[in-house]
């Protein structure tokens, strides 16, 4: 491995197999990694995540999604709780449609950090179930 990788690598919080994975399989930048994870590496390479997203062709497709901008003054978790309530969806229906238990959708409800601990792609997914601007989802 080289040394650049290596300092790349330890810069995004990675080991280096893993850097390497996400160098070598584009899909796992959004499927394998939490948001924050991506945040660090795009920090890393000096680059931004809608930048990283676009090349992934993610964030013009998420931005298609139907519903309204909400407003960026409350907290992440409150947007995605008032969103899901607003479109008459239970706790459930949400995990249900993202793939997850109860508990990880209440707990996305609570705080952003557990947001961030998902992957892109679920966070995508929860925001089409919702109708919420994946902008918004992702913090962008």
């Amino acid at each position: 491995m080289g040394s650049r990788r290596k300092r790349r690598a330890a810069r995004a919080g990675l080991s280096v197999h893993e850097y390497g994975d996400l160098e070598q399989h584009a899909d796992e930048v959004v499927s394998a990694v939490s948001l924050a994870t991506v945040r660090r590496v795009c920090k890393t390479l000096n680059i931004a995540l809608t930048d990283l997203l676009a090349a992934e062709s993610l964030f013009t497709a998420a931005k298609t999604i139907a519903g309204v901008q909400p407003p960026t003054a409350r907290p992440r978790h409150k947007l995605v709780q008032q969103q899901r309530v607003a479109k008459g969806a239970t706790i459930s229906d949400v995990a249900n449609a993202i793939g997850f238990e109860d508990a990880a959708v209440k707990q996305g409800e609570s705080t952003d950090d557990y947001l961030e601990s998902l992957p892109i792609r679920v966070l995508i997914d929860w925001a089409r179930y919702i109708d919420l601007d994946a902008g918004a989802m992702l913090a962008l």
